[in-house]
């Protein structure tokens, strides 16, 4: 395990990458929390997984000429990757300003394997292996490249498919979702919203927002009246200045 850990740091150094610090933190899978396609939250802090861009949460995307939630399915891959409860996951925060993290399961690097299923995009300032591994997703047409999609930062940007028309698809948009989630999602009122994500107001300073993946997200009931909110992405709660529930102030 510790040769493949440094064989994955020697790769990115010949990249010309920056390598993540070498001081990892072992994830306890009680405290890990997915959060979105490319967010994770450990003891707290929220992290942001370092060369990858995901489609938001509300995020519909065409695949084989089918509408479906991509967004949604980039979480739940990512969830999948860390919940194995016999795999370790060890995290590597990178340094910076923003929180940026790499994560290991076991021996396997979680945002190469989203990047070659084709959940999520290479950022353009991540290593050059991520981008090698996208091209060959893309050659392959797997999963946002088998079809239409808009790239995460125009859609954060108010871009939509085909003008906002395949978010009306109905039911068949949470087709290629594995069943519990999609049962899960049919019950509830914001299901339709591309803004899923779910802000509730409790005081001016303990306003907090949750995902469809958190625990309790289908009984929160949105009330605007006392200043509860939708959101877009996580990206736009954080920027308004809300948390995600249990992370550190």
């Amino acid at each position: 395990r510790l040769l493949a850990v440094m064989f994955v740091f020697a790769v990115t150094l010949a990249l010309g990458e920056p390598a993540v610090s070498s001081a990892g933190m072992t994830v306890d899978h009680r405290t890990l929390k997915v959060v979105d396609g490319d967010t994770i939250q450990v003891d707290g802090t929220v992290w942001q997984l370092y060369g990858i861009d995901a489609p938001e949460l509300g995020q519909v995307c065409e695949h084989k000429a089918h509408p479906w939630r991509c967004g949604l399915a980039a979480a739940y891959k990512l969830r999948q990757l860390t919940g194995f409860r016999m795999t370790p996951v060890t995290c590597y925060p990178k340094n910076g300003t923003v929180k940026r993290v790499t994560c290991l399961a076991g021996d396997t690097d979680i945002s190469l394997v989203l990047i070659q299923s084709g959940y999520v995009v290479a950022a353009s300032d991540g290593p050059a292996l991520y981008q090698a591994a996208e091209g060959r997703a893309r050659r392959a047409e797997l999963g946002i490249w088998g079809g239409e999609f808009v790239v995460p930062w125009e859609w954060r940007d108010g871009v939509r498919l085909h003008g906002g028309r395949v978010s009306e698809g109905g039911e068949g948009e949470l087709s290629f979702l594995p069943r519990s989630l999609s049962e899960f999602l049919k019950g509830d009122r914001v299901k339709r919203s591309e803004c899923m994500i779910k802000g509730v107001w409790k005081t001016a300073r303990d306003h907090l927002y949750y995902g469809p993946l958190d625990d309790h997200y289908r009984e929160i009931e949105i009330d605007m009246a006392r200043g509860d909110r939708l959101f877009c992405s996580d990206d736009e709660a954080q920027q308004a200045g809300w948390h995600h529930d249990g992370e550190t102030w």
